[in-house]
């Protein structure tokens, strides 16, 4: 993907996360997520509050600006059942953190060496549940 490195040098980042299945990163001391902060960057545009950016394959980790589309939000909302729940480094003791909600309730899953385990383990606890 092509795009102008401007976008990606402005303001003060901090390191990339997983928060609720989804890329996030700090920018300027406010949380982003990356699939809005990307689509607006190579839409040049703003996202108007009501209104969501939808991963057309259901895969949130896939940003591709065509796989990007906005709908508003009843209708977002409407066609996902909310899974909620983190996937957040620990630097005290180096290791990535798996939180799920479940009846309104954190529940903490475990510790995982690697980033791709605990996405993997946060999919599949939902993949699980759903069943």
């Amino acid at each position: 993907m092509k795009t102008d490195k401007k976008i990606y040098t402005e303001g003060k980042w901090r390191k990339c996360w997983i928060q609720n299945g989804y890329y996030a990163f700090w920018l300027n001391d406010k949380t982003m997520y990356l699939h809005s902060y990307l689509y607006q960057a190579y839409h040049r545009c703003s996202i108007l509050p009501g209104v969501d950016v939808h991963h057309k394959d259901e895969d949130k980790l896939n940003n591709h600006p065509r796989n990007l589309e906005l709908k508003y939000h009843g209708k977002h909302s409407s066609e996902h059942k909310f899974k909620g729940g983190s996937i957040c480094w620990y630097k005290r003791n180096k290791k990535w953190s798996v939180r799920v909600y479940k009846n309104e309730k954190r529940i903490h899953i475990g510790f995982f060496d690697t980033q791709e385990e605990a996405q993997e383990t946060w999919n599949n606890y939902y993949r699980v549940d759903e069943n």
